[in-house]
């Protein structure tokens, strides 16, 4: 389990195990830069990796940035990323971006719920 103290609100990025991982805490302006840095070594070696949302309280413009960003390692990795529990207003922002079509949904448990921003 990676705890950033660092952060003025807590993130863990848990591993559950076989590419699975479940993200508790904020994807936000004062957080995404730590979380990039201790997320990428992930993407080493994996063929297929799956981030849950369900656990993440809250989530900006720089979250969604941060996703994306997420999308484009896991493409050089030549990955398969997909994320789960992805909270409705965290697809809203994609649309109005005009990025949606760059978040991976897995379509069996897509957006299912909605958190403040």
């Amino acid at each position: 389990m990676l705890v950033m103290a660092e952060s003025p609100v807590p993130f863990e990025f848990i591993d559950e195990g076989q590419g699975r991982y479940r993200l508790e805490g904020e994807l936000s302006f004062s957080t995404v830069a730590d979380v990039l840095k201790k997320t990428l070594a992930v993407f080493r070696d994996a063929s297929r990796l799956s981030f849950d949302l369900g656990g993440v309280s809250r989530v900006d413009s720089a979250g969604v940035a941060l996703m994306v960003e997420w999308m484009r390692q896991a493409a050089q990795a030549r990955t398969e990323l997909r994320y789960v529990h992805l909270p409705q207003h965290v697809m809203a922002i994609a649309r109005v971006s005009g990025i949606e079509h760059l978040i991976s949904v897995d379509s069996t448990d897509a957006v299912d719920r909605s958190i403040s921003d």
